[in-house]
């Protein structure tokens, strides 16, 4: 499976770095808009869309729009999209490098 970084706005809030938008060649071409990258501690990782809880409790939890079928195919998923990022902001200067290329510690189990 392929994926491709075709966009992504920085932001820096708290652990949120910014927003990427993915394409799944392999998947007739699925495009994934609104996916967070995060990082913290020198690690980094992908978050796929999903709603705000409804609730103003603190245990409420963000509903997923799109999941994954187990750990494996999610650590799988987010290591292929950090490393489309990195590609994207390398070839992309209008992009800040902070987010690229860097020595930070990836996290494959979030």
């Amino acid at each position: 499976m392929q994926i491709d970084v075709i966009d992504f706005v920085p932001c820096s809030k708290k652990q949120f770095r910014g927003y990427l938008t993915v394409c799944l060649p392999d998947c007739l071409g699925m495009i994934i808009q609104g996916c967070a990258l995060h990082e913290k501690d020198g690690k980094r990782w992908i978050e796929l869309p999903a709603k705000p809880p409804s609730g103003k409790s603190k245990t409420d939890k963000w509903s997923k729009f799109i999941s994954f079928p187990n750990s494996i195919a999610q650590k799988q998923f987010n290591a292929m999209a950090l490393k489309a990022l990195d590609d994207y902001l390398s070839q992309n200067d209008d992009q800040p490098g902070e987010f690229g290329q860097n020595d930070s510690q990836d996290v494959q189990d979030q």
